[in-house]
């Protein structure tokens, strides 16, 4: 682990001093004329024959860039493999009944070692409608690799705020937190509003594992204001943690009692071909029940894994709130 980050830092300032890196787009792309979150119309029904809706299922996967089942960060693969493994995702989630769909590292149209494509948008076009919202996280940009986070949801969305780690700590910089952050969105699912997080948490062990540790604290104390505001709001927390059930980042994030999982936290995801480790997650709120629980490795036609981790999958339900 020490000298995969030694070979990441070292490659990437390699790239990043070619050209200039910073932090890219942070918005939401609508298709198919699809309203915006403030324009649009509640998707819950009132009539009596039907219920009103509260239920999403929700996947994460960490896409590796559909590089494939390879930690190499620098894996070229060409533009015809790039759009093929994004499609067949997209034909696996709209299969599956997915609602919402959120990656983390996922390329955008500038990267060169995927065919730049961009591959959220890839994603959403290749499903269709109603799958017509993208949120579009860029945490790294330049001429040369545009990558970050993505989401794509049947469910309108507005994007509310994103943490960029490192960028505001003395002792470190972008570039140790390889650019990571973490970004909230709401949701509207029926006539509720859902906040929802998407993290990627660094992948340093022993002398570098403090950085994990900081950015649960920032997602721990985040969540803790907003429930402070309203402690009565949906929160579903979500993203590759590279942290284990019994870990200290993962306590962090359970301890406080603001967040909770589905009964099967400890399913390993990584890696894709043989899972030994659980590091990819699915939290939500105390007000939230779960089922449903699964993993998933997906190949692409020529039998390929298209990651080297396996993605996450559950059916959430929103308790109805009734006032003591």
């Amino acid at each position: 682990m020490k000298l995969k980050k030694i070979l990441e830092s070292i490659c990437l300032t390699a790239v990043l001093a070619t050209a200039s890196c910073h932090a890219g787009d942070f918005k939401v792309v609508r298709f198919n004329d699809a309203p915006s979150y403030e324009k649009s119309e509640s998707t819950s029904t009132n009539e009596s024959n039907k219920p009103e809706l509260r239920k999403a299922r929700v996947a994460f996967f960490n896409a590796a860039d559909f590089r494939g089942n390879t930690g190499n960060l620098f894996q070229i693969i060409s533009k015809e493999t790039s759009k093929e493994r994004v499609e067949c995702f997209g034909t696996f989630c709209r299969y599956m009944g997915a609602d919402i769909m959120a990656l983390s590292e996922i390329d955008y149209a500038e990267t060169l070692k995927t065919g730049e494509i961009d591959q959220p948008q890839e994603l959403a076009k290749s499903m269709g409608d109603p799958y017509n919202y993208v949120v579009v996280d860029k945490y790294m940009d330049t001429p040369l690799w545009s990558t970050g986070n993505a989401m794509v949801s049947r469910f309108p969305v507005k994007t509310v705020q994103r943490h960029l780690y490192g960028e505001d700590n003395p002792l470190d910089d972008r570039i140790g937190y390889l650019f990571k952050d973490f970004l909230h969105v709401k949701i509207k699912i029926g006539d509720h509003d859902v906040d929802f997080i998407l993290n990627h948490f660094d992948d340093g062990e022993g002398p570098y594992s403090f950085r994990k540790i900081e950015e649960a604290r920032a997602v721990n104390d985040y969540i803790l204001e907003l429930v402070k505001k309203n402690p009565h709001r949906y929160i579903i927390s979500v993203g590759d943690y590279n942290a284990g059930k019994d870990s200290r980042t993962m306590k962090i994030l359970l301890s406080s009692g603001l967040l909770k999982s589905a009964d099967n936290l400890g399913i390993p995801t990584y890696p894709a071909d043989k899972p030994k480790i659980d590091i990819d997650h699915i939290l939500f709120s105390k007000n939230i029940s779960s089922s449903n629980f699964r993993t998933f490795a997906i190949r692409d036609e020529n039998g390929k894994l298209i990651s080297d981790h396996r993605g996450v999958m559950v059916d959430l339900e929103l308790k109805a709130y009734t006032a003591p």
